[in-house]
């Protein structure tokens, strides 16, 4: 399994509530899965400024965050998405 980091910009009141939920678990170091679907996607240069890679180029992954379909913390479903939601989504 690979993981990539996207700095996403949150939108709506939903959304926002649901990543809160679940900034707790991951200051806890629990596992936090979350089903997303990101828009506006660009690249975002940049220099970092301390540590072993100061003075070297970066490269951040940014984006807006459109749609969450589902919450799960340590395996348990947190919140999903109703079959309404998901249809008006994909419309």
């Amino acid at each position: 399994m690979e993981y990539v980091r996207f700095d996403c910009k949150v939108t709506g009141n939903e959304a926002r509530k649901l990543i809160a939920r679940c900034e707790q678990a991951v200051n806890e170091k629990r596992k936090v899965l979350i089903h997303f679907r990101l828009g506006d996607l660009y690249v975002d240069m940049f220099t970092y400024s301390k540590g072993e890679r100061k003075g070297e180029t970066g490269v951040s992954l940014k984006a807006r965050l459109l749609y969450i379909g589902l919450v799960k913390i340590d395996g348990e479903v947190v919140w999903q998405a109703s079959n309404q939601e998901a249809e008006e989504d994909a419309a």
